[in-house]
Parts: structure tokens; sequence; C-alpha cells
């Protein structure tokens, strides 16, 4: 494949990328719902921070969504296929595991229906 070609490949691709929703705002709007939106100019790191502080939340995921999301939004190459769906799995299962998402200090029970306390 010579240099223009490869061009107009990305390109598509940035294209295609670009009208594709990322499925971790879902998650960013079950965090507003529960009164933890992201402020205007606040890091991801301080954003989680604050989550950590007030609710029981799998920050592990929380972090790789994100990092897949940064790099579907502004990564020129995008997300190949299977990194797209493993967004959009690990978004369906954080979204399905946080169905309920408790107060820190209250008492809950995890999916193993071991307590998060």
């Amino acid at each position: 494949m010579d240099a223009t070609s490869r061009e107009k490949e990305v390109q598509h691709k940035r294209e295609i990328i670009t009208s594709v929703d990322s499925p971790f705002y879902r998650v960013m709007e079950k965090l507003s719902e529960y009164g933890l939106p992201r402020k205007p100019n606040e890091s991801f790191v301080l954003w989680v921070a604050r989550v950590q502080q007030q609710h029981h939340v799998d920050i592990t995921a929380l972090t790789q969504m994100f990092h897949l999301h940064q790099r579907l939004r502004f990564d020129p190459e995008g997300l190949k296929s299977d990194e797209q769906q493993q967004l959009l799995q690990l978004t369906d299962q954080w979204l399905v595991a946080q169905g309920s998402i408790q107060p820190t200090g209250t008492s809950s029970a995890d999916v193993n229906g071991h307590s998060t306390l």
C-alpha cells in the first residue's frame, strides 16, 4: 500500500470514529445520575478520586474503559474492532454491576454476594 492509499484509509477511519459515540459516555451519564458528573476541566484522576470517596465503584474497570475511550476519541488510528468490542463489553458489565451504586460506608453486596465494606 502506498502512502496516499494509507493516508486515505486513515482519514476514512477517522471519519468513522468521529461519528461513533463512545460507550463510555453511558458510564459518565450513570455517574451524573448519582450526583457525580465530571466537572469542566476536571482531570480524570481527580474525578475518579472524588467518585471513589463517595461510592463503591470498580475503579480498575473505569480506568480501563477511560483509556479505551480516549484512544477512540483522539488516536488517529482509533481502536481495532476487538478493542471497540472490549470497550462495549466493559461498559455493559460495569453498568450492570453498578446498577445501584451505594454510597461509601453503607453495606451492600457485590455480584458474588460478598459485602463491599
